[in-house]
């Protein structure tokens, strides 16, 4: 029998790091991304994942070429699950704090991938989605899946709008946008026939560099949610938004 395939973008630390981890225990096949400076600096993570015998993959989630790089070193395989597992901190809370930039390079990370151009207009940043790319150049494998392939977006409730109580501007700007993109995505594949599940997926508030280590949720038993979760969802669940224990968040 074939063993089940997936790839986890930002492998190499946090919730990334865990699911790798995981989905090794469950023998499937497990390919880590980590960006080219991360690995050529000999960064203590790489050994982390060199540990779990998952397949290291160099793919910067800022550079379209990388993505594209990445995916023809994957190959020409079936892929049954992609996450995309990038982000950065929440900071600053007061939007009085945040500048242009700082909207923009947050947007940049969590939802764009293009460098060149970056600053001469938000327009031209759209055109370039990361999570978006990332299906694009790896969808030929995904829909080699033999029982359906499935993208997860690595998302937050701060990405909701019912939800929404003030605080945190542009990382809440930059997850909406993400999820926009996921259910955008999600009915794109329906309507083509594609047999391709896309779900945007908050892990709970668990300790990670990103948070500062601050945390309301373990980690080990949202990651436990969220394997349960990603195995068993597929076309059913497409456009949707859940948290790790499988629950619905609203837009």
């Amino acid at each position: 029998m074939t063993a089940k395939s997936i790839l986890v973008v930002g492998g190499n630390r946090g919730i990334g790091l865990e699911l790798v981890k995981a989905f090794k225990t469950l023998d499937w096949k497990v390919y880590a991304t980590v960006r080219p400076e991360t690995k050529a600096s000999g960064d203590s993570s790489i050994k982390e994942i060199e540990y779990t015998g998952a397949c290291i993959i160099e793919l910067d989630f800022l550079d379209e070429s990388s993505i594209k790089k990445a995916a023809e070193t994957y190959g020409s395989g079936p892929l049954d699950v992609l996450i995309n597992c990038g982000g950065v901190n929440v900071k600053p809370r007061k939007w009085t704090d945040h500048t242009s930039e700082l909207l923009l390079e947050k947007y940049k990370i969590m939802a764009v991938v293009r460098q060149s151009g970056f600053a001469r207009s938000f327009h031209s940043l759209t055109l370039n989605q990361g999570p978006f790319l990332t299906s694009k150049y790896f969808l030929p494998s995904l829909k080699r899946s033999a029982e359906g392939g499935r993208v997860f977006n690595i998302s937050s409730r701060s990405g909701s709008n019912s939800l929404n109580k003030g605080s945190f501007l542009a990382y809440r700007m930059a997850k909406a946008a993400l999820n926009s993109q996921t259910v955008t995505l999600a009915r794109e594949m329906e309507t083509s026939d594609q047999n391709v599940a896309v779900i945007a997926l908050y892990p709970g508030f668990v300790a990670t560099k990103l948070t500062d280590f601050e945390y309301d949720d373990d980690m080990l038993t949202c990651v436990a949610g969220m394997v349960e979760l990603i195995q068993r969802c597929g076309m059913r669940e497409t456009g949707q938004f859940m948290k790790w224990d499988g629950a619905n968040i609203p837009w």
